[in-house]
This record gives structure tokens, sequence and C-alpha cells, in this order.
């Protein structure tokens, strides 16, 4: 079993100045040490103080200079874990992006594990990091802990579970990879990584966290009443289709195709909002749209075909209609209602303004007496998923929700759309 994971201490050396905290580095694309001050956020001098507030700072630069420094001579590598990060992470911003050109979510994912793993051994010589050295990080990683909740229902849980830690392991490995590619990395190295399997559930307490549940519909009818008709719609529109959060945001009628399909309708969802639109033409997804979710849609198609179907300032309005309408203040006295644009309201939605309008609904309607559990609108599409595999087959559920499988391959083949039309007819 490995030993207790201990980080690594910081590359350069800290030094007082007149009482002030400096550091002599040479930070990753950099040629030489020099020392610099170390400002802490919104300062105008070098701090002044306890140490380990002055090793943070360092941390943060460290960080910086690693993950928001430009490319700029990425190509020069110091030999360490921290340069080779660097150049990892310029790569994977290039190479990871969607057909508008913006950064993937993989991206995010890549960047939070290498932080992680700076932190922890970021001035070790990249030849030396072995397998026994990737299984250390891998515990410590297991290990970490963190605080949810508040009052009360404060706890300490593990800040990972089993397969979030399996895959920074990865992202970590996928690094090494591309150095043996580029000739930064001896191919040994690698090779010697490759040997460090997945952890399986139990290994240092970690499991993989519980399976997401569908929202009961009686759950999602509660909420209505306590949100605008144009989030209500919404919530609707994705308990019956199971459309993902991007797709349903990212809707527009130009994308809503209204005649070829036999009465059911099909959204052909943009390659920008398309999860796996990195595998290519073969994985278009298709959302199609029965009887009961054009009931709901269909007020949303007859406005410019490429303005978004779901807008916050529509949202706002109503809003402020319904507020207006339950006005006490006398309309002479107080403020007049505004006519026209909602001020700093944008025209589309995203998965985390979404998101959040929801769960204000679900505080709101408790508040009221309510007795409703706390759920996320992804969990719709979870209903959704139960609803379709229940009613029409396993097979015909992959295929609405664009899961990626060969057999989601072969229905969604042109000669099988209209057979999804046709049973997709029964529940809306």
């Amino acid at each position: 079993m490995a030993k207790k994971a201990k980080e690594e201490k910081l590359p350069g050396s800290l030094y007082q100045r007149n009482g002030r905290w400096w550091w002599s580095v040479r930070l990753p694309g950099e040629e030489t040490f020099r020392g610099r001050p170390l400002i802490p956020v919104g300062g105008q001098y070098a701090y002044r103080g306890d140490r380990a507030v002055a090793v943070e700072i360092a941390k943060a630069l460290l960080h910086e200079a690693i993950f928001k420094s430009s490319p700029q001579n990425h190509i020069k590598l110091d030999g360490t874990i921290a340069g080779l990060v660097r150049a990892y992470i310029i790569h994977a911003d290039d190479t990871y992006r969607k057909p508008d050109g913006s950064k993937t979510v993989y991206t995010i994912e890549i960047r939070e594990s290498l932080q992680l793993l700076v932190g922890y051994c970021g001035i070790l010589p990249v030849e030396e990091f072995t397998p026994y050295k990737l299984k250390e990080f891998r515990e410590y990683m297991a290990k970490l802990m963190r605080e949810t909740g508040k009052g009360d229902k404060k706890k300490t849980t593990r800040r990972y579970c089993l397969r979030s830690v399996n895959k920074k392991i990865t992202i970590v490995k996928a690094m090494f990879r591309w150095a043996v590619e580029e000739g930064h990395v001896h191919p040994s190295t690698y090779h010697g990584l490759q040997a460090i399997r997945s952890l399986r559930e139990g290994q240092y307490g970690l499991v993989n966290y519980s399976p997401v549940e569908p929202v009961e519909e009686k759950y999602m009818l509660a909420i209505l009443p306590y949100t605008t008709q144009v989030l209500a719609d919404m919530v609707q529109l994705q308990y019956l289709t199971g459309m993902r959060n991007i797709e349903l945001t990212g809707m527009k009628p130009c994308y809503v195709d209204m005649e070829n399909c036999d009465g059911v309708w099909l959204y052909n969802v943009p390659q920008i909002y398309n999860k796996n639109a990195r595998h290519g033409e073969k994985h278009k997804r298709i959302v199609p749209i029965g009887p009961k979710a054009q009931v709901i849609l269909r007020k949303y198609l007859f406005r410019d075909k490429n303005s978004f179907c779901f807008s916050p300032r529509d949202s706002e309005r109503q809003r402020l209609a319904e507020k207006h309408k339950n006005r006490i203040t006398p309309m002479n006295q107080g403020n007049k209602p505004k006519e026209g644009n909602v001020p700093n309201v944008g025209d589309k939605y995203d998965s985390a303004s979404y998101g959040k309008a929801i769960k204000y609904a679900i505080k709101a309607a408790n508040k009221d007496g309510q007795e409703i559990p706390e759920w996320t609108v992804y969990q719709l599409r979870h209903s959704a998923a139960t609803n379709i595999a229940e009613e029409l087959g396993l097979d015909v559920a992959r295929a609405v929700l664009g899961h990626r499988s060969l057999k989601i391959t072969e229905i969604y083949a042109k000669e099988d759309i209209k057979k999804i039309a046709q049973k997709y007819k029964q529940i809306g």
C-alpha cells in the first residue's frame, strides 16, 4: 500500500526583504530565476505577515503562470511537471474545441486535474514521475475532504468519488502520452504509468455517487405556479422530450422541422449544442417532438426564425407583469412600470441560469407550505428516459436521448427515423 501522500514544497525559495515576503523562482516558460514580491490580491505591496499566507500567494502565482499565461515560448520546457502541464494546457486549449471555436467542457476537467498535480508535485522532474509517484498522487486525491451544508446540516465528506479519481488519473496519463508523441518524455515513462489500473469500489473508502433519480411528475407540476410561463413550458418540454439543458436553451424555430415526419416534429440540434459533435456527422442529434410537446412549443415558433425560443427577457416581462398585476401601491405613487425591453437581461438562458431559476421556484413553493424535495433540471431528462423506456423500450429511449452506441447509430439511420416518429406519437 502506498505511503501517506504529502504535498511537495514550492519551487524556488521564499525570503523576506524589509519584513516583506519575496519569492525567487523560475516559473514555467522563463529562462532564469528572478525575485518577485508576493503581493496579495487587491494589494499594492509585498505581503508582511505569516509565512503560510505567503506560500498560498506563491501557489496562486505558480498556477497563474501555468494555466493563464500566453502560449509564447511554450516549446521551451524546464523539465518539471509544472512545465509539462503548462505545455499540455496550451495544447488542450487548442485541440478540444467546439465547432464554433469555443473550448469544450473537457478542457475544464483537464485544468482541474492538472492543478491538483501541480500542487502535489509541480517541481518534480518529469523523469522522476514513476508509477509509484502516480499511486501516491492518486491516494492524495482519494483522501481529500470537503465540508458541505450549513449549520446543523454541515458535514465532512470525500471531495471526489471513485469515478472522479479514476478520470483524473486518466487525464494525467493522457498528458504523458501526448508528451511522448511530442518527444518531451521518454516512452518508458508513459509505459510505466500504464501499469497503474483504475481503483475499484471500496479502495481508500471511495464509492461512486448515487445515480441521478428521475423527478416525480407531481413534484414537477407543483413548482409551475411559482415560476413564469416561459420557465414552466421549458420544464414540461424537457420532461416530455428528455432534451439536454443546452439543447433546450439553444432551441430556435429554424432548427425545428414541422413537416417531414408524419405529424411528429424533429428538432435538428445544431452541432454547437450537440454533445457528441466531435464524433462526426453520423452522430447527428435529432429530438422527436410529439403531440403533447407540440402544444407547449407551438407558440414559441411564431417568432423570428433565428431568435431563441425561450428568452429570459420574455420571462422577466411576465414576472414584472404579474408583479404589476398584484401591485398594492397606487399608480400615482411609487415607481411606474417600464415599457419596452427589460434592461440587463439577456436573450438566451444557459444551463446555469435555467437551473438557478428552477431552484428558486422550488424554494418559493416550499416557503408557501409545499413539501417538495430539491431536484435539478437535469433530472427531468432522467424522468423522460424512464417514461420512454417503460412505454417504448430501451432502444428507442437511447435513440431519443442521443446516447452513443452502435444501436443508436442504426436507429438514427434515415430509413428508421420514421419508425421512431410513429412510436413517439403515443407519448408526446
